[in-house]
């Protein structure tokens, strides 16, 4: 990590879900514990942290995104109190009190944060160009944004981030030197034809644009092969 940058934009909930992952639901001191120990080990490898986390989402425009998220994880604890199966690390749920924890966390260690009016993803993208360094998310999202440094994408284990261990590294214009790319808008359209946050899947013949060929014959192959967008540069590969 010291050898990509000296400052970091990080997703924070991203984070605070990331950290969360292998904790007793309900253990926010162990939990506060290892958010500091996070920060504190980026500034012992010299790595300034900026974290933005999401504010209220006045206008709903994740409203459906959410419903479905909310309604799956209440399947699940319905699946688990019928099975009486415990939950060992609360891996799909984040307790309700655990992202008052995390902003407590940031702010009584003087950790420099901003709360986004809304949803963070354009603020996030905003302040890593400005400070000219990568972020550090989990969220695919971010593989199609301007982003002029890259993002790192969360690892499982984010100590990973400073113990020295290999992390994954996304930078679009990377990807589209690689493929030959000179037209953005196939990366714009990928999360249009897959389905994103925002809305559902499309298919190009509802946009009443001009494309050009080369873009609409691999953004409609990977339209019709059910795809996460995480694996669409292996795919894009196969179709090139």
């Amino acid at each position: 990590m010291r050898d990509v940058a000296s400052e970091l934009v990080i997703d924070g909930f991203g984070l605070c879900y990331a950290l969360h992952r292998g904790i007793k639901c309900g253990d926010y001191y162990e939990f506060y514990d290892k958010l500091i120990d996070f920060f504190k080990q980026l500034k012992i490898i010299g790595v300034k942290a900026y974290v933005v986390i999401d504010g209220i989402d006045y206008e709903n425009v994740k409203a459906a995104t959410n419903k479905k998220r909310l309604s799956s994880r209440l399947k699940l604890l319905q699946k688990m109190e019928c099975q009486r199966e415990r939950v060992a690390g609360c891996e799909p749920f984040l307790p309700f009190l655990a992202k008052v924890v995390f902003v407590d966390a940031l702010y009584e260690n003087g950790i420099k944060f901003f709360v986004a009016d809304g949803e963070a993803d354009r603020d996030i993208v905003s302040l890593a160009n400005h400070r000219k360094c990568p972020v550090l998310s989990k969220d695919s999202d971010f593989f199609i944004f301007n982003l002029e440094h890259g993002v790192i994408l969360m690892p499982d284990n984010p100590e990973d981030v400073y113990n020295d261990k290999e992390v994954e590294y996304f930078e679009y214009q990377s990807f589209m030197a690689k493929h030959n790319f000179f037209d953005r808008r196939v990366l714009l359209f990928l999360p249009y034809c897959l389905g994103n946050d925002f809305d559902g899947c499309h298919e190009l013949r509802e946009l009443k644009i001009d494309l050009g060929a080369e873009v609409c014959l691999i953004l409609e192959k990977l339209s019709t092969s059910s795809l996460s967008i995480e694996n669409y540069q292996e795919e894009l590969e196969s179709i090139l």
